[in-house]
């Protein structure tokens, strides 16, 4: 939700601006956009920190009658929040990735959370932008490794996410 601009209409300025804005609702979106990482993940990230990604429990919602469980650990329903974060597969490669960078991380309910806490606290640049990559990299070869696991019946092992994860970070 933002306010309309200047002559009364919503436009992609009145957005931006509403971005700016550190009272909005909405702020913060811009710090996911500023980035060297690949735009196909910055979006994915973005449609992930809105809750949006096309999961089961969304096609449920638009009345598609269709068994709902996570790909990845065929225990829970699959949702953004559970197979980013909460499912267990997701926590082994969280944890993996973590232990690479000698780190520990208590995880949050929400996606969008993850996104607002995944800050690394250093006077070094490029630290920080590591770190951002880290978290948009483990969220896309997850999602990766999830799409593989549904449409081409293939799984792949945490060892081999994980190694993907830090070759494509450094």
């Amino acid at each position: 939700m933002w306010k309309p601009g200047v002559k009364g209409n919503f436009s992609v300025k009145s957005f931006y601006n509403a971005l700016l804005d550190s009272s909005s609702p909405i702020q913060g979106g811009k710090r996911i956009w500023d980035s060297t990482i690949p735009p196909r993940v910055i979006a994915f990230c973005w449609v992930a920190r809105s809750h949006k990604i096309l999961t089961l429990d969304k096609l449920r919602r638009r009345k598609h009658y269709i068994v709902n469980g996570c790909p990845m650990c065929l225990q829970d329903e699959e949702s953004g929040h559970h197979l980013l974060i909460h499912c267990v597969f997701a926590h082994k490669v969280w944890s993996t990735v973590l232990k690479e960078f000698d780190m520990q991380w208590v995880m949050p309910l929400k996606v969008v959370d993850l996104f607002h806490q995944w800050r690394l606290r250093t006077k070094y640049v490029r630290m920080r932008i590591l770190w951002k990559e880290v978290l948009y990299a483990v969220c896309w070869k997850f999602w990766l490794a999830r799409n593989n696991r549904i449409f081409k019946n293939k799984s792949n092992p945490v060892e081999d996410i994980v190694a993907s994860i830090i070759w494509s970070v450094s």
